[in-house]
């Protein structure tokens, strides 16, 4: 994880695409910004184009982007793929403002999967994002792990109109700031209960 104080970012792509923008610092986090983006290319309605005025806005710290990535399956239920575009804006954006040349080859392994290059993208000369950080899916098990309940223990549950995919991105931002073992996020969580001693 970085140093703090950073902002983290964090994206659950779709038709109607969930960014949420936290501050963390040492010992607390504040949500910055928060938004349920409709995806509407036509109108010149992106979260790419969210994206770059929320990254030009947060200039005075280290920014990462955290995104729940999206793959085709071959079998069985397929989701809408308006994710793929969402994806795909972001790093056409973000391909923009880097020496792509600078970017290491893919391996051959990578060159053949699903994922998007948007990844590889965090760090390079001119990208705002010092990190870029892919996630899986949230129905897979964020859900289960983040509740609504510990996300309005962490005062990040938005409510109202189209504030799944806002609340999915929060799931993913405290998701991985628990991996990281983010302390003011695990002990709001899950505190620790104390064992009543014997009488």
């Amino acid at each position: 994880m970085f140093s703090e104080p950073f902002y983290l970012t964090s994206m659950d792509p779709g038709g109607i695409t969930g960014l949420v923008t936290l501050r963390i610092d040492k010992k607390d986090f504040t949500v910055e910004r928060q938004l349920g983006d409709p995806y509407d290319p036509l109108h010149g309605k992106t979260p790419a184009r969210t994206l770059k005025s929320w990254a030009e806005n947060f200039r005075d710290l280290p920014q990462a982007l955290l995104y729940e990535d999206f793959r085709l399956h071959s079998q069985g239920f397929v989701p809408d793929p308006t994710a793929l575009n969402v994806i795909g804006g972001v790093e056409t954006w973000l391909a923009g403002t880097v020496d792509v040349s600078s970017l290491a080859p893919r391996k051959a392994v990578r060159a053949k999967s699903s994922h998007s290059r948007l990844a590889d993208l965090g760090g390079a000369p001119g990208c705002p994002y010092e990190k870029v950080i892919s996630r899986e899916p949230v129905q897979r098990s964020r859900k289960y792990m983040v509740t609504n309940a510990i996300l309005e223990r962490l005062g990040l549950l938005a409510y109202g109109p189209m504030t799944t995919d806002i609340n999915d991105a929060f799931r993913h931002a405290v998701a991985w700031l628990t991996e990281q073992g983010y302390r003011p996020v695990c002990e709001q969580a899950w505190p620790r209960q104390r064992l009543a001693s014997p009488a």
